[in-house]
């Protein structure tokens, strides 16, 4: 495997984790101190259903097995962290749009904007994994 290619592939995964991390510490940042925006009762079963639980139990495991994925030197490994960084991004974007939880953790919507732009990078990084890995076997194939 080309060893540029190799190193696009782990930048992504770091990138990929970055993104991550940054959604979780959004979620898992200090409530605000304004007690108009604390949530009440349904809105913590919401909060619960449609974005806590769905980062601990399904977009936690899936990132970290497309983060170790993605470390093989195998050639179909950045797709894996393509898909992890679309998933990501598309979370990040799903969690920006339920105001309550931006209300009641003011510092989400700059961790999400964090998380977007390292999901962009990784998905940057890893389609440069693609790109160089296929126009270093074409360039072996033809010499």
């Amino acid at each position: 495997m080309n060893r540029l290619a190799y190193i696009m592939q782990v930048v992504a995964v770091v990138a990929l984790a970055v993104a991550w991390m940054a959604i979780g510490r959004g979620l898992f940042s200090e409530s605000g101190v304004d007690p108009r925006f604390e949530l009440e009762a349904g809105g913590r079963v919401e909060a619960n259903f449609e974005v806590y639980w769905p980062f601990l139990l399904v977009i936690s495991p899936l990132l970290l097995i497309t983060g170790i994925f993605g470390l093989l030197p195998y050639r179909f490994a950045p797709g894996g962290t393509i898909v992890g960084a679309v998933i990501a991004s598309l979370f990040a974007q799903r969690v920006g749009t339920k105001l309550y939880l931006s209300e009641y953790r003011p510092a989400l919507a700059g961790r999400l904007d964090t998380s977007l732009g390292a999901a962009c990078v990784a998905l940057a990084a890893a389609f440069t994994a693609v790109l160089l890995h296929l126009y270093g076997n074409r360039a072996n194939a033809l010499s």
